[in-house]
């Protein structure tokens, strides 16, 4: 065996010891537990090195490539061509619901293990929505210092876009996962400025569509009562597609 491959083993030995030596640093496991909490918790050193940071690190590396491969639609037609396509994709499951005489409550498809909530909701009976491919960042307004983008864009996608341009967010909520349509309806996790308020405090303008099927866009001005109601009110009464915020 070549001295490179020797040192190979060796280095992957030494990791594995680490990892199994680190997982039982802490102790053993009341029996009160179940085996699989116990077999979890026994081996959350090496899951966490070998399962949790990968694929985080493979995350990161999609997300920033994604970014790359869309910058050039952010101030042109392509990303409104686009958006306008996602909302026709939900308009039409919105008709189908209505057709099939409205089996169950509206929900979004978004599975719990995706959500930023602690609480894990049941839509066995509801109705569901595919709406995660609402995840763009359609326009990037430098003069005016406003960004339009879709529900599902994270904090993160807003921070890799808008970092470069020397911009941000004015109420920027730390978690990169979170999403700008769950931070507006839900207080951005309680995230605030001093100055400007809450997240949802500085959108400008949604575009919804009701339960008819219809898209509103909705403004301060346009609707002064709608727009005001959708600033802290956890759940939407329709889709949420774009919202402009500073």
């Amino acid at each position: 065996m070549s001295e490179a491959m020797m040192g190979t083993v060796c280095a992957i030995a030494a990791v594995i010891g680490i990892a199994l030596l680190g997982s039982r640093s802490s102790g053993p496991v009341s029996n009160g537990f179940p085996w699989q909490f116990r077999l979890a918790a026994q081996l959350r050193t090496p899951v966490l090195m070998f399962v949790v940071i990968p694929i985080s690190y493979a995350q990161a590396w999609y997300r920033t490539v994604r970014m790359w491969t869309r910058a050039h639609e952010w101030n042109g037609h392509g990303a409104m061509l686009a958006h306008t396509k996602n909302v026709e994709k939900v308009v039409e499951q919105i008709q189908a619901w209505i057709v099939a005489d409205r089996p169950g409550k509206l929900r979004t498809a978004r599975p719990a293990w995706a959500s930023m909530s602690t609480k894990i909701g049941c839509k066995t009976d509801c109705y569901k929505i595919e709406m995660r491919h609402l995840n763009r960042i359609l326009h990037v307004d430098e003069d005016n210092l406003t960004v339009s983008a879709e529900p599902f864009v994270t904090m993160g996608d807003l921070t890799h876009a808008l970092m470069p341009r020397g911009m941000a967010l004015q109420t920027h909520v730390e978690m990169e996962n979170v999403t700008i349509g769950g931070a507006a309806l839900g207080f951005g996790i309680e995230t605030n400025s001093h100055r400007v308020g809450l997240f949802q405090e500085s959108v400008l303008e949604y575009e919804i569509v009701d339960c008819t099927g219809k898209v509103h866009v909705v403004t301060e001005k346009s609707d002064a009562e709608l727009f005001s109601l959708f600033r802290g009110l956890w759940v939407l009464l329709g889709s949420w597609f774009l919202s402009r915020c500073v």
